[in-house]
């Protein structure tokens, strides 16, 4: 077909259901196809959490960091907004962490 490019275009997101009605989605790697970052978003795709590559390359942190991901994963929506406001499209801590409390 003319006009059309026969490179292959790089994927915007990875996006995967989560059961809990929200969403695991991972974007594009600089060496791979996906690992550059990861998102938890809520039902209407609105980001809840949020990690980027260099959090889990960082010496001694990837399975932290992947455990983190997991949790917030596997929580309930609810869970992961309490303590959350939505400004201008971004969620905003509204409470400080209890620092006793810890994933």
């Amino acid at each position: 077909m003319a006009g059309r490019s026969t490179r292959k275009r790089k994927p915007k997101e990875l996006i995967i259901p989560l059961a809990n009605g929200g969403t695991l989605c991972c974007g594009p790697g600089s060496e791979y196809q996906w690992g550059g970052y990861l998102r938890i978003c809520d039902e209407k795709g609105r980001e809840l959490r949020y990690w980027d590559v260099q959090e889990w390359e960082t010496d001694g942190e990837g399975e932290s960091v992947i455990g983190a991901v997991m949790n917030a994963a596997t929580a309930s929506l609810g869970e992961l907004k309490h303590g959350y406001k939505l400004r201008d499209g971004v969620w905003v801590a509204t409470r400080k962490p209890n620092p006793e409390k810890s994933s």
